[in-house]
């Protein structure tokens, strides 16, 4: 025993040596790009970590993947911070974010993600970087990486992924990416749909084909922001045409998104249905409130028309009571007249009964909103009746 212990210590000796090796070569790694001084303003004690030490200087995780620039002073505590922990990530990219020189920036970037891929400020300002420093393919790949697990961070970087095809070899390599990736390709549509688009990229996308869910969702945000035109080009395929009878116009629920198919209402107030025992629409109203039953978007150009509809009461109340087809301006023109005709059908009327009406549809009033809604009688008793036919016809 008195021969091996000199042999053991010796061997203890040699792995702390090892070890203190390894310390010595990661730390003098991880300073390479950030420098630590040592700073009298902000004190740290041993048991402090990084997120600590920018905490204290209202430094934290979130707040940073919403920031492009912060001020030159910041540095000072991300020197602080990365002496605290210099494995820690979140250092680097407020040191990247202090960067005035990009290509700089890019390597504190790269510094956090290679600490931790999955920290989403250090990933999202490296793919922005890389962008504007022309490393168009591997911000572009890490875009389409971080948008396939985390769908919720498109927002923010599909602008930085457009603002890339300003330069000639950027526009080629992201409609390449836009072109294979169909999520990619998705989240760009709907982002597009609410936001300017002057180079009309969305119908390029659009025609590389989007999934049935963002389809919906684009025409939905183009029609609310009164972009009707570009809406239904991307519904039907085609132009408007002029004087254009409403879709599905015998009332026989033929499957279609909205705001250019049939959106029928739900309700307490009534019971509506497509597919009755002659495959038109049915409503019956029992409630006490006027209420909607099916509505469409159309797009009549300025002009005089005619509004014409055939319905039947099923079951007419003892007084009052009756449905309205009527036609009003979508959107929030200033100075147009919203509503535009109403054909009124009375509940208490027996038999088949066809009425028709005149529409003038003014300059300001690109789009229309085709309406029937259902009003309560004064009995208080339930009545329905049955749809048939709507049309908008030049007069």
């Amino acid at each position: 025993m008195t021969r091996l212990l000199p042999q053991s210590v010796q061997r203890i000796a040699i792995v702390l040596a090892a070890l203190l090796l390894i310390l010595v070569a990661v730390q003098s790694a991880a300073v390479r790009l950030v420098r630590i001084e040592a700073l009298p303003t902000l004190s740290v004690t041993l048991f402090d970590d990084a997120r600590t030490v920018l905490l204290r200087s209202g430094i934290a995780e979130p707040m940073l993947t919403t920031r492009e620039r912060l001020p030159a002073t910041t540095l000072a505590t991300a020197r602080v911070a990365h002496h605290a922990d210099p494995l820690d990530p979140l250092p680097f990219v407020v040191a990247g974010l202090t960067e005035r020189d990009g290509a700089r920036a890019l390597a504190l970037f790269e510094q956090s993600v290679r600490r931790d891929p999955r920290l989403s400020a250090g990933r999202l300002h490296l793919i922005r970087a890389a962008l504007q420093n022309g490393r168009f393919d591997q911000g572009i790949a890490m875009l389409a990486q971080t948008v396939s697990l985390r769908p919720d961070q498109a927002p923010t970087l599909i602008p930085a992924l457009l603002l890339a095809r300003a330069a000639p070899e950027g526009d080629a390599i992201v409609m390449r990416a836009m072109r294979r990736d169909a999520l990619l390709r998705d989240k760009a549509a709907i982002y597009l749909a609410s936001a300017p688009d002057p180079d009309r990229l969305l119908p390029r996308l659009a025609a590389f084909g989007l999934s049935p869910g963002a389809r919906v969702t684009v025409i939905a945000q183009l029609a609310r922001s009164n972009r009707f035109t570009d809406a239904y080009r991307l519904w039907r395929g085609t132009e408007p045409g002029a004087g254009a009878e409403p879709f599905d116009p015998e009332l026989r629920g033929i499957k279609a998104s909205a705001p250019f198919g049939w959106t029928l209402a739900s309700d307490s107030n009534l019971n509506a249905y497509f597919g009755d025992d002659a495959g038109h629409l049915t409503a019956e109203m029992f409630g006490q409130v006027r209420t909607t039953v099916v509505t469409q978007l159309v797009l009549l150009p300025p002009g005089r028309y005619q509004l014409i509809a055939a319905a039947q009461s099923l079951s007419p109340p003892l007084t009052g009571g009756a449905f309205d087809w009527s036609i009003a301006c979508a959107g929030t023109n200033t100075g147009v007249v919203s509503d535009l005709a109403t054909l009124r059908f009375p509940a208490a009327s027996d038999g088949p009964q066809q009425r028709a009406t005149t529409v003038v549809v003014p300059p300001a009033c690109p789009a229309q909103t085709l309406t029937l809604t259902g009003a309560p009688g004064d009995s208080g008793r339930s009545f329905k009746m049955r749809f048939t036919l709507v049309r908008v016809r030049p007069a």
